[in-house]
């Protein structure tokens, strides 16, 4: 392991104790990026070849070391290593969002090209037109700013100037209604515009409660 986990001096009666040393170096081994590990008691104990009564003993005097913190229960326990080096996700707290100066289909399609990981995942974007903002959600924000784009100078003789789009996230549609909610007094009637300052929206998209993971 890579890793560099820091130990307390009590940790040298690991090496006093061969079973207490080998469950140690199996929940490290084990352990996810976050640094714990989610087994049943009973599991953990076959899998070092120790009895339910001594692994039960054997985390006790892990957690009395602090080289482990858990939620301990006889059925499904989560063991999370003490001062774990966390790996945190860029995109988890304020989230990076991607903006574009006068964009354009192609630096906007190889920019997302290859992000998305799943059909679930999605994009939410928003694109500035003069004194308006577009706010909507797609798979494709590349193919979407090109339809959108051909409309708007169309209709209204517009012309995209910048452009936000959020990182791929599995819950982009309820994202895109979120935005929605938020700037829903500066609609205009019957459309995805809002006449509303193209950085509020950035800064709004940047605290959204993106979800990651397909939950």
């Amino acid at each position: 392991m890579s890793d560099y986990i820091k130990l307390p001096r009590s940790a040298l009666d690991l090496v006093r104790d061969k079973d207490l040393l080998q469950l140690y170096c199996y929940i490290v081994s084990k352990a996810d990026d976050n640094g714990e590990l989610d087994m049943p008691l009973c599991q953990l104990g076959k899998a070092i070849g120790v009895s339910y009564q001594n692994i039960r003993t054997l985390v006790g005097k892990l957690i009395k070391l602090k080289l482990i913190a858990t939620n301990a229960t006889n059925s499904t326990t989560v063991f999370e290593i003490t001062d774990f080096p966390k790996r945190q996700n860029p995109k988890s707290a304020l989230t990076v969002v991607n903006v574009f100066e006068n964009p354009n289909y192609g630096g906007v399609r190889d920019f997302t090209k290859g992000e998305l990981t799943s059909l679930r995942q999605g994009y939410v974007y928003a694109i500035k037109y003069g004194d308006f903002v577009k706010i909507g959600c797609s798979h494709n924000p590349a193919s979407r700013l090109i339809y959108i784009s051909k409309q708007m100078r169309n209709e209204k003789n517009l012309v995209a100037e910048r452009m936000a789009i959020s990182p791929p996230c599995f819950n982009y549609k309820a994202m895109e209604c979120y935005a929605h909610r938020k700037y829903d007094d500066y609609r205009v009637n019957g459309t995805e515009l809002f006449a509303v300052a193209f950085n509020d929206v950035v800064n709004t998209f940047g605290n959204m409660p993106y979800k990651f993971c397909d939950e």
